[in-house]
């Protein structure tokens, strides 16, 4: 019948576009990169990542003089100190770091640590409580400097067709 050979050809099609998405564009691996990396799933990787940006925003009062380079300079160093470097090239290769505009829009200015006049986060006050990194009514515009940094991973055609350019903008507006 009519019906019986169309779905035995929609089939036989989805088949198709299957295999092919996998066994020539990748479509697993490209997913699972997705979760490992920008879905932070890679705990050693996102480890290494966050303890080589970290080392090169200490001591520094502004995002000046950190660039996109020095940013892969750091995400390619948490990639080789880790099992990241396991990842096929054609996965690697789309992953990139960069700065990305963030917080209040002042970039100018951001801290890291303590609160600006303490000497650490520890109750030094006496009241029993933890102090907390932003105080908000002394100081509107100082950011936390991770608002800066955007970890991107771009998606090949045809399997964008799958991941779309939206989700990818939602993914790294929730990175």
């Amino acid at each position: 019948t009519l019906h019986a050979a169309t779905s035995a050809s929609s089939a036989r099609i989805h088949r198709r576009i299957l295999d092919s998405l996998e066994s020539e564009h990748h479509l697993t691996d490209h997913l699972r990169a997705l979760k490992q990396f920008l879905f932070l799933g890679q705990g050693d990787f996102v480890s290494s990542l966050v303890v080589g940006l970290d080392a090169e925003f200490r001591g520094r009062t502004s995002v000046a003089g950190i660039y996109d380079h020095v940013l892969a300079g750091v995400l390619e160093g948490a990639v080789r100190n880790t099992n990241a470097r396991f990842m096929p090239h054609h996965v690697l290769s789309n992953l990139r770091a960069r700065l990305a505009a963030g917080g209040n829009g002042d970039a100018d200015r951001y801290w890291m640590g303590p609160p600006p006049g303490r000497a650490s986060l520890d109750d030094d006050d006496g009241d029993g409580r933890p102090l907390v990194p932003w105080d908000e009514e002394s100081d509107r515009s100082a950011q936390d400097p991770w608002d800066h940094v955007a970890l991107e991973y771009s998606i090949p055609s045809p399997v964008d067709a799958i991941v779309h350019s939206g989700s990818m903008a939602a993914y790294t507006r929730i990175f």
